[in-house]
This record gives structure tokens, sequence and C-alpha cells, in this order.
């Protein structure tokens, strides 16, 4: 993935779907048109209260009107969070293949937008 990408990213809450982008350098993101500096931040913009952003947001797709995906936390190297956000690093290496090809379909979706 290459560095300063951004990946659609998205949550449930209180029942519904709320979707953004996520800077894969960065952290940064765009929820609602409204930039934020952390995953966190965007993530408390939709709780009301503080919220870990890298276990709200998930990075999956929709399939048959189904969201399917993982948080970002299962895709952050914990290390590489330190100073700034890289979400280029996978941290639990038997999930490796199956986020590879889930990362490569949301770069297609994310160049179709």
């Amino acid at each position: 993935m290459p560095e300063g990408s951004m990946v659609k990213v998205w949550t449930e809450y209180k029942g519904r779907i709320v979707e953004g982008l996520c800077c894969t350098t960065t952290g940064n993101m765009v929820v609602n048109n409204i930039k934020f500096t952390s995953v966190s931040s965007a993530a408390r913009s939709i709780t009301g209260y503080p919220t870990n952003g890298w276990l709200f947001w998930n990075v999956g797709l929709k399939r048959d009107g189904q969201y399917t995906g993982y948080p970002l936390d299962i895709i952050v190297d914990r290390n590489a969070r330190v100073g700034k956000s890289r979400l280029t690093k996978i941290r639990q290496p038997s999930k490796i293949k199956e986020i590879k090809n889930l990362l490569k379909s949301l770069e297609q979706k994310v160049d179709q937008l």
C-alpha cells in the first residue's frame, strides 16, 4: 500500500453505518465531510465521548448489503503508532494473506471513488 493512501473505513453505531476515509500514514480521517487529526477524535464525533478509534473503525467491504471487515487495530503495528500513525504494517502474521487481499480490494474501491 503506497504511503499516504486513503482507505475506506466504517463502523456500526446505534444501528447505523457511518463511513469515512483514513490516511494510511497520518491516521487523519474524513467523516461526514469533516477532517479529524486522529481516528479516535473521529470516533468521538460519532459517540459523543472518548473512544478508541483503532477499535471503533473497521476496514472492510460491503458485500451483499452486509459490511464485513476488521478493526483498524488488527492491521496496525502498535510500535509504529508512536509519534506518527502508520497503517502499513501487519501485526498478526496469521492474517497477512487475508488482510492483504482485503486491502487490495479496498484500494480498488477507493480508486473508484
